[in-house]
């Protein structure tokens, strides 16, 4: 604060700007330090001047790794614009749910909802902050009780971003789905290419969620418009549990979509590491010859990569007598 002052005595503008043209005012409110924003605002400070990202000083506090309620609140009190928008389209409320956990964030987005901010405001990729909370590590629940704060609120189960996908379709943890389900979430809903939670399970790799699905009663069979299915979806290297456990529930070893691929032919050709995998599709009686729109096998996409050990994988079981 002295140094503050002593810097305006001497004719240092309040208004002066420095990275990213950033105000004084902006950096004292991204370090949540209150007493600095009340001073630098009895000063005369700009209070919604925007960096060159089009963030506010409460847009960064919202967004902050500190605590900055305290200078949200004196923002908030002094006039600040509760839904300004940076250039992403994002509001303060809207930074808050996508910012990394911190332990001060259900506070700081109980306290923007407490004083008017809109619940269902979407960003210009029309992301919501119920689907910004959804989103994240898949490991760990910590957002749960933000999303079940957003849910208290009002946030609606069914909006849509601009490609159609829910939350849902975006809940990274096994407890985000089964709250949102409990809420109404619809298990079947499919965003703009007909793709399912289900899919979006499988290609994100979300174990857990995806059983949670199917055991809601998510379709197994379901096709999105491009004909793929969940088994199909599973494509990246080294996590055959999904698969398995798909496979397990019914999944149609080949089933095909629009280019007629089968999850064989997408295993040989889409995985890094397709060896374990077409072993696996291969037990389970996965048909080695079928042929895709432009009459190519699995083996003849082995031999395209010029994968030799996945080459004689597929030439082993078609000796075996592997339809």
């Amino acid at each position: 604060m002295d140094s503050l002052q002593l810097l305006l005595q001497q004719g240092v503008a309040v208004q002066s700007r420095g990275w990213q043209s950033r105000t004084t005012l902006s950096y004292a409110a991204l370090g949540g330090n209150a007493a600095p924003v009340r001073f630098l605002l009895e000063e005369g400070s700009e209070i919604d001047a925007k960096d060159v990202f089009g963030r506010t000083p409460l847009s960064l506090a919202a967004g902050s790794s500190e605590d900055c309620r305290a200078a949200i609140e004196i923002l908030l009190d002094e006039g600040a614009e509760i839904e300004t928008r940076d250039d992403s389209g994002s509001t303060p409320l809207l930074r808050a749910c996508a910012a990394r956990k911190y332990k001060h964030q259900y506070g700081t987005i109980k306290m923007l909802l407490d004083r008017g901010a809109a619940v269902e405001a979407k960003d210009q990729t029309g992301s919501t902050p119920l689907m910004q909370a959804c989103e994240g590590d898949r490991t760990s629940d910590d957002r749960y009780e933000l999303i079940e704060l957003l849910l208290d609120r009002g946030a609606a189960t069914e909006a849509r971003d601009k490609n159609g996908r829910t939350a849902l379709m975006k809940a990274a943890h096994v407890s985000y789905a089964r709250l949102l389900l409990d809420k109404g979430a619809l298990i079947e809903a499919t965003d703009d290419l007909g793709t399912t939670a289900l899919m979006h399970a499988a290609w994100r790799l979300r174990l857990d969620v995806a059983k949670e699905l199917l055991s809601r009663g998510a379709a197994v069979h379901a096709r999105s418009k491009n004909g793929m299915t969940a088994i199909s979806s599973v494509k990246p290297a080294g996590y055959l549990d999904c698969m398995k456990m798909l496979l397990d529930r019914g999944a149609k070893l080949d089933a095909r979509d629009n280019d007629g691929k089968t999850a064989l032919i997408y295993a040989v050709n889409g995985w890094r590491e397709p060896s374990a995998a077409v072993a696996t599709l291969l037990e389970r009686g996965a048909a080695l010859k079928a042929r895709d729109n432009q009459g190519r096998t699995a083996l003849s996409y082995a031999i395209m990569r010029r994968e030799k050990r996945l080459i004689v994988q597929l030439l082993r079981a078609n000796r075996k007598g592997r339809v």
